[in-house]
């Protein structure tokens, strides 16, 4: 089954811009949703099915789609967090007030901004900037046809494509670089190593002591006698190939 909003839709009321019409109550759809106007939703908008639309969304709160969300060249803005169960495409751009969570693909036309963690159980695509305000998670490749900001931690299992300025754990590098070592994600950045929760320089852990890494967890310490070399190597290389900023 399938619901279309329009202008007649009951409940929906002219807005103060000339395109844009309002809906400020929450509203469940138990089933396909299609929106055909520009639409600002006061309060939550939840759907048990696929959203589609040819027109601009907005939501002073949260979306929650149990399916996937196609917006025809169009704009999304969340003021609270967007969760979809499948994947997740808009023709121009995403802006997230808090958290993201998409278990699929996420391809954006333009800017991706979210205000606090992303989660995507699938490949990530943005051809603008993208912004993440907290952790991003990814489970496939990531392409960002420009910059990419992330203020958290940072996992792509795949590989990671930017071609602009990238700045992670709040200072830029010119790259970024996640593998999986048995227990721990290792994250490298042109000037930082981070394994699991611990950041620091290159230097800072090649002198590091047994007693500070037996902090991090009880199995850290064989890891790192294990992967020390290996990982300070690696992050040698890496410098010498991209250089340093």
């Amino acid at each position: 089954m399938k619901t279309i909003i329009d202008k007649n839709y009951k409940g929906v009321v002219k807005g103060e811009s000339t395109h844009w019409f309002r809906y400020d109550n929450n509203l469940e759809i138990n089933g396909d949703l299609d929106i055909e106007i520009d639409l600002i939703f006061g309060k939550n908008l939840k759907v048990n099915g696929y959203l589609t639309s040819t027109s601009n969304i907005k939501t002073c709160k949260d979306l929650e789609i149990e399916k996937d969300i196609l917006i025809d060249n169009r704009n999304i803005d969340v003021g609270g967090y967007l969760k979809s169960g499948g994947s997740l495409w808009s023709g121009k751009s995403l802006n997230v007030g808090t958290h993201l969570l998409v278990n699929g693909d996420v391809t954006v036309g333009t800017d991706i901004t979210v205000n606090n963690n992303a989660s995507i159980n699938g490949f990530l695509q943005s051809e603008g900037n993208t912004y993440i305000g907290g952790d991003l998670n990814v489970s496939d490749d990531m392409l960002v046809m420009k910059n990419l900001k992330v203020d958290g931690d940072f996992n792509v299992d795949k590989g990671i494509d930017v071609n602009g300025d990238i700045t992670i754990l709040k200072h830029k590098t010119n790259f970024a670089v996640n593998f999986f070592s048995t227990y721990h994600w290792v994250l490298f950045t042109n000037k930082l190593i981070k394994i699991k929760d611990e950041i620091h320089t290159a230097k800072e852990w090649e002198s590091i002591t047994d007693k500070e890494i037996k902090k991090m967890s009880k199995r850290t310490l064989p890891w790192w006698k294990k992967w020390k070399s290996f990982i300070l190597s690696t992050h040698k290389e890496l410098v010498k190939i991209y250089g340093e900023i």
